[in-house]
């Protein structure tokens, strides 16, 4: 696969054997691919976004977030496709984030800058999204004391520009 410009290093061997791939296929021969990573005998858990503009003959490779962990953090990742771009979800440290990328052309999206669902997170973990009307995103996540009964489904919404829409909702 060939390097796009603009894009990172190759990204380091290793996909997260635990944690979810999220994959999607959006205007006419974009394609995107989010995981975690698995290197460094076992202790870097980085996110990666791969993205391809040509129905993935070349890719590119950005690092979106990064995470040192000696043990296997069974996190999980979304993508949503918007028309103002493309919206990407994980978790790391027990908060929930997202990030907007755009095309331009054949180079490497452009990544904004990760924003954190509100208040302090511990226990947020498997986010999940749906774009809005005029580029506005919900963000659903599960919050609570992870692999027992008792989580919560919390949400926000934000809109087109990545700012909070009203207050946060739990159930």
């Amino acid at each position: 696969i060939a390097k796009a410009p603009g894009s990172s290093p190759k990204p380091p061997e290793g996909a997260c054997s635990c944690c979810t791939i999220a994959c999607l296929a959006s205007e006419p021969g974009h394609l995107l691919v989010l995981y975690r990573t698995a290197h460094d005998n076992q202790r870097q858990r980085d996110v990666y976004l791969l993205s391809s503009w040509d129905h993935g003959k070349s890719c590119s490779s950005l690092k979106i977030d990064a995470w040192t962990s000696n043990c296997c953090v069974a996190s999980g990742h979304a993508l949503a496709g918007a028309p103002s771009g493309s919206y990407a979800a994980w978790e790391t440290l027990g908060q929930v984030f997202f990030s907007k990328a755009t095309f331009s052309g054949k180079d490497a999206p452009k990544v904004s800058e990760p924003v954190s669902a509100p208040g302090v997170g511990r226990t947020r973990v498997w986010p999940q999204m749906a774009p809005g009307v005029g580029g506005a995103l919900l963000l659903a996540w599960t919050e609570g004391p992870r692999w027992q009964p008792g989580d919560s489904v919390a949400w926000k919404t934000y809109d087109a520009e990545g700012m909070p829409v009203n207050a946060p909702g739990m159930a």
